[in-house]
């Protein structure tokens, strides 16, 4: 499991990267349009747009959240099958298995630049948060 998240990452970090910093660039954009173009109002089109980039955005980094909290459910499921089961082999497995699953997580970034996870999520609605009010401020 570590080594395929290794994988991925390597395989989808940059496009992630890219894919979470157009989103940010793409929403900013829109920002500022609707605030120097205020007469014109917001297009249905742009609208549609900025929604599923950040659709998008969202399920990749769920996606990523749920395979990171899952891996981490591997390690409590293996300690709890064992506890009930006679000294054998396969008891001696499942605690070894849920020892290792436990040091080893399996986690994705975004190019080697940021975790891919929920809090990811917090943090770049609150830099275009902060960037519309500065935006605002200043109009």
């Amino acid at each position: 499991m570590y080594l395929m998240g290794q994988q991925l990452d390597v395989l989808f970090g940059w496009p992630m990267f890219f894919i979470f910093m157009g989103t940010v660039l793409q929403i900013l954009n829109s920002i500022s349009f609707v605030l120097i173009n205020s007469d014109d109002g917001l297009r249905i089109t742009d609208i549609i747009n900025v929604l599923l980039y950040v659709l998008f955005t969202v399920y990749i980094a769920m996606s990523c959240d749920a395979i990171e909290k899952n891996c981490k459910k591997i390690s409590a499921t293996c300690y709890l099958l064992q506890e009930g089961m006679p000294l054998s082999p396969l008891r001696t497995e499942l605690f070894l298995l849920g020892r290792y699953s436990g040091e080893v997580t399996s986690h994705f970034t975004a190019g080697g630049f940021f975790r891919v996870n929920q809090y990811l999520l917090m943090t770049l609605f609150s830099s275009v948060t902060t960037y519309l009010i500065v935006c605002i401020q200043f109009k």
